[in-house]
């Protein structure tokens, strides 16, 4: 791969809330953030990063930022950026069960 071509790679995947990304992976996020904790190394730049089966995550200050290799099906970073929360969906004005 050239240099170029990671950068572009790099460049499309997006970072998300290490919730959103636990609920794709079908846990809770206490589970995910123990799990990259266990896994967590120091970064060249002196950052925190943690893999785990094609999940990068980076530690931005004190919050967990995850996103998926092109292994999970393409772009999952951008769908999970795309979908709204419950709990953005609830202050749009639905009222009521999550159903």
């Amino acid at each position: 791969m050239s240099g170029s071509q990671g950068n572009s790679e790099r460049s499309t995947m997006r970072w998300v809330s290490l919730a959103r990304a636990a609920a794709f992976l079908g846990m809770n996020a206490a589970a995910l953030r123990k799990t990259l904790e266990r896994r967590a190394t120091r970064a060249e730049d002196g950052g925190t990063e943690a893999s785990v089966d094609g999940v990068q995550a980076r530690k931005f200050g004190r919050l967990w930022r995850v996103r998926f290799s092109s292994a999970w099906g393409g772009p999952v970073s951008a769908r999970l950026v795309l979908q709204s929360s419950p709990r953005e969906s609830a202050r749009n004005g639905q009222k009521g069960s999550w159903s």
